[in-house]
């Protein structure tokens, strides 16, 4: 077998421009350092030799690489899917490479990405926390490595976030649910320990309840089959809310089955709202009302703050505000009195 063909290095460049190694580098990282001349014919030879950088050799030299790690729970789910969508467009505008983790809300895999990222020398990491490894985050963080949290607020130290505003988005549902006449509602809370889950539900109850009406909470593992167990625990009553909020994506797939299942229909039957407007619920039978987050503009935001661009005043925790779409799985009700649990009269 011959021996494989040797990497072009950079001496190589170097040697056919006419110039020190150290011109060549500056031309590649540092080019306003160097002539246009000079530039523009060290860039020719080095792409008629196909030279690439070698990142490794690059970032221990300077103690890290242009790259970004990026950990999600889940990137099947669309609102994960634009997130590092945002991220990798301003990573890539910026010169930097991104390795993305699926934690599948495992702290132990979660932990097991974060040592890897740690070893790989990345400039950054975005991060959608359990909240199991806070001490882990803050060690980054005392390392010089920078630590952003998405969608969630584990309360490590030195660790800004960036989510939607949950707190205004289940008032816009639970509003919208007031406005047309009901009065009893089923919240299927999912797990009330993540930041979304938990945010959601209290400001939907809080909202729902100071407007007269009634919340029943239920929780559930924040997946779709805690959406459908949750579902059928609704659908087991015999008297039931005269609508249902849904406060993830995910968890609304799973009580749709088994409304369908049981021949419940939407919106004579019941209402539902979910917080999350993936794009299967605009083609569904009917389309759900939903609040949509900037799931695109949350991965943007938290790029350029890992990579430390500066915003004058910058809170630590950044909300970015939701929207209520309006479809049609909400029933306006001609006698919201109808609506109230059976010991709540009007």
């Amino acid at each position: 077998m011959g021996k494989p063909p040797q990497r072009t290095s950079l001496e190589d460049v170097a040697r056919l421009a006419g110039v020190s190694p150290s011109t060549v580098s500056r031309a590649l990282n540092r080019p306003e350092l160097v002539s246009p001349a000079t530039r523009e014919r060290i860039l020719e030879i080095a792409r008629s030799l196909g030279y690439t950088p070698d990142q490794v050799a690059r970032s221990l030299k300077r103690g890290k690489s242009r790259t970004l790690g990026l950990i999600l729970s889940d990137i099947s789910v669309s609102f994960h899917a634009d997130v590092a969508r945002g991220v990798e467009e301003v990573a890539q505008a910026q010169g930097y490479s991104l390795i993305l983790f699926h934690s599948q809300e495992s702290p132990e895999r979660e932990r097991a990405g974060l040592e890897l990222l740690k070893s790989y020398r990345v400039a950054g990491i975005i991060l959608e926390p359990t909240g199991k490894n806070r001490e882990l985050e803050e060690a980054l963080v005392q390392e010089g490595i920078r630590v952003v949290e998405v969608d969630r607020i584990s309360g490590a130290k030195g660790v800004p976030s960036v989510l939607s505003d949950n707190l205004q988005g289940a008032a816009l549902a639970a509003e919208h649910l007031l406005q047309a006449g009901h009065r009893w509602a089923f919240v299927v809370g999912g797990e009330l320990g993540l930041t979304s889950c938990g945010e959601r539900t209290e400001a939907f109850a809080r909202r729902f309840t100071a407007g007269g009406g009634a919340a029943e909470v239920y929780t559930c593992p924040s997946t779709p089959e805690g959406g459908y167990e949750a579902a059928l625990r609704y659908l087991s009553r015999g008297q039931r809310p005269s609508a249902v909020f849904v406060t993830t994506g995910q968890m609304a797939q799973g009580v749709l089955q088994a409304f369908q299942e049981q021949g419940i229909a939407i919106p004579q039957e019941v209402s539902l709202v979910v917080f999350d407007d993936p794009p299967w619920a605009s083609l569904v039978s009917p389309p759900l009302t939903a609040v949509r987050q900037q799931a695109q503009e949350i991965g943007r935001k938290a790029a350029q703050r890992v990579l430390g661009e500066r915003f004058p005043g910058r809170p630590k925790i950044l909300r970015l505000p939701t929207e209520l779409v309006e479809r049609a799985s909400v029933a306006r009700l001609a006698d919201p009195g109808g609506s109230y649990p059976p010991d709540n009269p009007a």
